[in-house]
């Protein structure tokens, strides 16, 4: 009860006027050029909260200020605030979806800390979601002391909403380089993925793992817009994001991870049936030779094809090769020689037709691929 207490008088002092634990002011925005003052970087925010009924703009200061913000089951996040503070900006209830309450910007100017909010409605004959909607937005700030100022700014869109558009970036902390780079990540087992997901107008954002290897027990812990996978075991992991708008709409962003030694696979296409048998990829390393074809072929090169192509797969990250394309003298094919890390297409270079370009050994050279910052270097 005593919680409970708290909270319907924090809401009573924004509402009606009474005695707050912390005064703040509030004002409306006429428009125009935004408030000048010092930046102040605005830090965590908490989506999984769900908003208020009552419509309200607070500073929490304190732990038993902002335990009384947060409805049972769900338990305040845990934060030090002799070093920060809580902004908070509830619209209060909204009758359909399409709603929303955000922090913009936080300024200090002179004695006075401003925050910008931006409360927008949607624009007349939008199809929306039907039922209630409660739009709002915490943020943390660093802790101060004096006068704050909430501005608010009150908008219409000008049309109707999109699904909204996700940007995810995702990093493994391996030492090598190769290994996180790409659209698909290639952590060696045990390792952990960290990622973070940025839109505008997001409201929620909800994390999950859509695949994972037989026997992994693998798992995502995320909060908000920030999550973290676990590799367990070696293979293939898929990651999924899902935000979703204020005015209900959702979308949904996927990320592959692929735990364990990843390889290069290396093709040499021939666009000329008759003359792909003339070709052929040829491997070094060291002082150790890989021939498509050949018996004898050192055990970090797999060879395979047919008479269209020669494919070779070699480990990643185990030192450079020398890549080279052998042709008989008769044989003058229009090729392609293909270099992928995973589904990552490192280089895609034409093999010249013209025999002026060759040397008198019949081979051409392709480049030396740099198997740690995966790149090919000519």
């Amino acid at each position: 009860m005593p919680r409970l207490r708290f909270a319907a008088c924090l809401f009573a002092a924004a509402i009606l006027g009474c005695p707050a634990v912390n005064r703040t002011i509030v004002e409306e925005s006429r428009g125009g050029p935004r408030l000048g003052g010092e930046p102040i970087a605005m830090g965590r925010s908490f989506e999984q909260h769900g908003g208020s009924r009552h419509r309200a703009l607070l500073v929490v200061r304190t732990r038993p200020e902002w335990d009384g913000l947060w409805r049972a089951p769900q338990r305040a996040p845990a934060l030090d605030f002799s070093e920060q503070m809580v902004l908070v900006a509830f619209a209060g209830r909204k009758p359909t979806a399409g709603h929303s309450m955000r922090i913009e910007r936080v300024v200090r100017a002179g004695a006075e800390q401003i925050v910008e909010v931006v409360e927008s409605s949607p624009a007349p004959g939008c199809p929306l979601a039907q039922g209630p909607t409660h739009p709002f937005h915490l943020v943390t700030v660093p802790r101060w002391e004096g006068t704050v100022r909430f501005v608010v700014e009150r908008r219409v869109r000008p049309g109707c909403l999109a699904p909204p558009e996700i940007r995810l970036s995702c990093r493994t902390a391996s030492p090598e380089p190769w290994r996180s780079a790409g659209p698909v990540l290639h952590p060696s087992p045990g390792d952990r993925v960290e990622c973070e997901a940025r839109g505008e107008g997001v409201v929620a954002w909800s994390w999950s793992l859509l695949g994972r290897p037989e026997g992994s027990a693998a798992r995502v812990e995320s909060e908000g817009p920030r999550a973290v996978l676990g590799t367990d075991r070696p293979g293939a992991y898929l990651l999924g994001v899902q935000a979703r708008a204020a005015d209900g709409q959702a979308s949904l962003q996927r990320v592959e991870v692929a735990a364990g030694s990843a390889a290069y696979q290396l093709v040499l296409r021939a666009e000329e049936p008759d003359g792909a048998l003339g070709l052929s990829l040829v491997l070094e390393r060291g002082g150790s030779r890989c021939v498509f074809g050949a018996a004898d072929a050192p055990p970090w090169c797999a060879g395979s094809g047919d008479e269209y192509e020669s494919r070779f797969e070699v480990p990643a990250g185990e030192g450079d090769y020398r890549i080279l394309v052998q042709r008989t003298p008769e044989a003058q094919p229009s090729a392609t020689v293909l270099v992928r890390l995973g589904d990552w297409e490192i280089a895609r270079v034409e093999v010249p037709s013209d025999g002026a370009r060759w040397s008198a050994s019949g081979a051409w050279e392709m480049g030396r691929l740099d198997s740690e910052r995966a790149r090919l270097a000519r």
